[in-house]
């Protein structure tokens, strides 16, 4: 079976892109990886563990959705580290046969402005990367 890495954030873009993934690989052929990303601060922050929370609803909710679309997750887990940076460094270590990100699909001064994590880790990924634009 092909392992499937797909980076989580609780946002609406995180979740499409996960219910896409799910419609175009069938989920039961496949192992299913999840991985969010905590930025790294002060551990006695407030706000460490309120986004350690999150990135544990993040995890636990995609899955939740694959396990009952029928796949088999592996790994659903947060790492502490720059969102890009967070990501190739789980992929490298996990090594999973393909990597899904969803992409915002900013342009102009907001991708400027907040840069492009899907474009880093699409450019710098150990693995195959799938982008998935989200457009609404």
């Amino acid at each position: 079976m092909k392992t499937l890495c797909l980076p989580v954030d609780g946002s609406d873009a995180a979740k499409a892109t996960l219910a896409w993934a799910l419609t175009t690989f069938t989920p039961s052929q496949h192992h299913w990886q999840f991985v969010s990303v905590v930025p790294k601060t002060d551990p006695q922050a407030v706000i460490e563990t309120y986004q350690v929370e999150e990135a544990l609803n993040a995890v636990n909710g995609a899955k939740a959705t694959t396990e009952a679309a029928g796949g088999t997750v592996t790994k659903a887990e947060y790492i502490e580290a720059g969102p890009a940076e967070g990501i190739i460094t789980f992929a490298t270590n996990t090594q999973p046969d393909l990597l899904v990100i969803g992409s915002h699909g900013r342009t102009g001064l907001a991708k400027v402005v907040m840069g492009s994590v899907s474009q880093r880790v699409f450019a710098e990924s150990p693995v195959p990367v799938v982008l998935y634009r989200n457009v609404k």
